[in-house]
């Protein structure tokens, strides 16, 4: 009798396994859904997230403020190990485009607000102050609502992220490597200009 009670005790659990494995397994699909309906609207063509974040004045900048200009959105972070060859990068773009007057460049830092001012006072106040068509910002504003960047979008560890995003609001490029971003970046421009002489 007692081994009875022990094989069917024994039973039991392995079929108490069998039902958490399943429900463990369903849980890793619905997560593998969201991401996948994270990742399928950050396509070519598909409207931009809108976005909204401080800059160092403690003033915000959100979508509103690049109405009808062609954008060059990064989110990076001091966890990167190659921030100053994308912030070197940037700057060179910035330079290069400094009098096209639809063109704008908004680079957010996903850090925390200590740890940011800290850098840029290392930097200096020229790096940190906004220029005409570079705006530096940092602690991005979230927002629940739909059609805002989201955590798992622009999380540190899958940064840094550049988008191109057309007068339009809708995306250019997405991803963009940093090795192909001045590349790109004069491609949209002069696309721009074009369309302004038309």
């Amino acid at each position: 009798m007692p081994s009875q009670l022990v094989c069917r005790s024994s039973l039991l659990l392995i079929l108490m396994g069998f039902c958490w494995t399943g429900l463990l397994s369903a849980d890793e699909k619905e997560q593998e859904g969201k991401q996948d309906d994270t990742s399928t609207r950050l396509k070519v063509g598909a409207p931009a997230p809108k976005y909204c974040a401080y800059v160092a004045s403690g003033d915000a900048s959100c979508t509103e403020d690049v109405k009808d200009k062609l954008v060059l959105l990064s989110f990076v972070t001091l966890k990167d190990k190659h921030l100053e060859e994308t912030l070197k990068t940037l700057e060179e773009i910035k330079v290069q485009h400094l009098r096209v007057p639809d063109f704008q460049m908004v680079t957010i830092f996903i850090d925390s607000f200590e740890d940011f001012i800290t850098y840029c006072n290392k930097r200096g106040s020229r790096f940190y102050s906004n220029s005409r068509n570079w705006a530096l910002c940092q602690n991005v504003i979230y927002y629940e609502e739909d059609g805002y960047f989201t955590h798992a979008e622009i999380s540190p560890e899958k940064l840094p992220r550049h988008f191109i995003i057309s007068k339009e609001y809708k995306l250019l490029a997405v991803d963009v490597p940093r090795e192909k971003l001045a590349e790109q970046m004069q491609g949209f421009v002069e696309e721009l200009k074009q369309g302004e002489e038309k």
